[in-house]
């Protein structure tokens, strides 16, 4: 069995991750929500600070190499040959912020936000092959 290319584009990514599942086969996908508050609130103050790498580096991991908002993931589903069976938001558990208690108590209350705006952190997708 090869390995998934990381570095490719979104959507061959989900081409490759179909073609090894069975026909009837489902893809659970969790990815950032660019919509989110705590992201909105990250680019600006990345922009804010020249994009100091040291400021939100825990939030803007070198692995994520995209990010997406619901309709976003969507189309790149569907282009892949998938259908979209469920879509949706999950904030991050407390346990998942591994930061100091300053950054912690602010993550969580802009979690509280988000979970108000229904713009949670986390998009959650069931995709059916």
């Amino acid at each position: 069995m090869r390995h998934l290319d990381i570095g490719c584009d979104t959507v061959q990514l989900l081409r490759d991750v179909r073609n090894r599942l069975r026909p009837d086969g489902l893809c659970f996908v969790e990815t950032p929500n660019v919509a989110s508050v705590i992201y909105t609130a990250g680019t600006w103050l990345s922009k804010l600070t020249g994009g100091r790498r040291s400021i939100c580096e825990r939030l803007f991991l070198a692995e994520h190499v995209q990010y997406f908002s619901a309709a976003g993931l969507d189309r790149a589903a569907r282009a892949a040959g998938f259908r979209t069976v469920t879509l949706t938001r999950r904030c991050l558990q407390s346990t998942d912020v591994n930061t100091g208690r300053v950054v912690g108590t602010g993550v969580t209350a802009l979690q509280i936000i988000d979970r108000a705006l229904e713009r949670q952190i986390l998009h959650c997708a069931v995709l059916a092959a």
